[in-house]
């Protein structure tokens, strides 16, 4: 299941019940009206985070979904995990409206960008890529890590990406071109976790080392 807390009070508000198996990642929307939970049953389903009512179960029939994230302005719903193609949904109607088709292995990281062009992915074989929203294109393949991409993140600006990754190290990359700004290594054990200051400066790895 997941819930809804009133923080002031620490009572539950909501009980969000209706998958049929542990309940992985629940988020909320930007504008606070929805909430999305993605499930080891296969599923993420569409809540009305006002009420609690189930507003649409997207089921893409491919495997565990381990995550599904709003975009920035809370049309689009994308879905990764268990699978090779994210798949990208209506937040509005369920109905999905794109497949990103080119990863060899199981999709387990992915972002939007704040300005909405851009998809960013990240794979268990240790490879990114980078789509076009509007279409589902895909642009071009980021190769750098050698294991499992952990997650993802756009800087403010959108002109640079970040990943972390089971092989130890951090990456950024730049959105223009593809290529590594820098790599960070140190860690002894996964990385996962890495986001970057707001003024794009720094990084800040989280590590089960």
């Amino acid at each position: 299941t997941a819930k809804v807390w009133e923080v002031a009070t620490g009572n539950m508000l909501l009980n969000l019940t209706g998958h049929k198996n542990q309940v992985w990642n629940a988020h909320f929307s930007h504008d606070g009206k929805k909430v999305v939970s993605a499930s080891k049953d296969g599923t993420a389903i569409l809540w009305d985070a006002n009420n609690g009512k189930q507003l649409f179960t997207l089921d893409y029939k491919e495997g565990l979904v381990s995550n599904a994230i709003f975009n920035h302005n809370d049309s689009r719903v994308l879905l990764m995990g268990e699978f090779n193609e994210p798949v990208i949904y209506d937040a509005n109607t369920g109905k999905g409206i794109l497949i990103l088709d080119c990863h060899k292995q199981h999709v387990y990281a992915a972002a939007f960008s704040h300005n909405g062009k851009f998809i960013f992915t990240g794979a268990r074989d240790g490879t990114a890529g980078l789509w076009s929203t509007e279409t589902g294109s895909f642009l071009k393949e980021l190769k750098g890590h050698t294991n499992q991409i952990n997650t993802v993140a756009f800087t403010k600006d959108d002109k640079q990406i970040v990943t972390a990754s089971q092989d130890r190290t951090a990456i950024v990359w730049s959105v223009a071109s593809g290529e590594k700004v820098s790599v960070f290594k140190g860690h002894t054990d996964f990385i996962r976790t890495a986001t970057l200051a707001p003024d794009g400066k720094n990084v800040l790895t989280v590590s089960e080392d």
